[in-house]
C-alpha cells in the first residue's frame, strides 16, 4: 500500500510539474519568436526565412537557399531550383564561349 503512496505522489508531483512548465516557463520561451509590429505579431522564424530565399535565374522561381542547386562562376554563385535550370545556365555559359 505503501508503495501505490509513492507512486500517486510521484505521478502527482510530474503533473504539477507539467502544467507550471507549459503554462509558465514555455510561453515566455514562444515570445522572443515573435515581435510586436504595430498593429500585429510578426513571426520571426518566417521573417529569416525569407531572407534566406534566392531567384532562379533561369525560369525565376524563388526558392530556399538550402534547397537550391548552386553553380559558382568567376566568384560569383548562381542558385537554380532544379537540376534542368541549372543545366539550362551552363549550356548557355558553353554558347557564350
Amino acid at each position: 500500500m505503501e508503495t501505490m503512496a509513492i507512486i500517486f505522489n510521484m505521478l502527482l508531483l510530474y503533473f504539477i510539474f507539467s502544467f507550471a512548465y507549459r503554462y509558465f516557463v514555455k510561453p515566455k520561451q514562444d515570445e522572443h519568436k515573435t515581435q510586436n509590429a504595430g498593429n500585429g505579431q510578426v513571426n520571426i522564424a518566417e521573417k529569416t526565412e525569407e531572407k534566406n530565399l534566392v531567384e532562379d535565374k533561369i525560369c525565376g522561381a524563388v526558392v530556399p537557399r538550402s534547397q537550391s542547386y548552386i553553380v559558382v562562376r568567376d566568384d560569383e554563385e548562381h542558385y537554380f531550383c532544379s537540376w534542368d535550370c541549372r543545366q539550362k545556365f551552363l549550356d548557355s555559359q558553353q554558347e557564350d564561349q
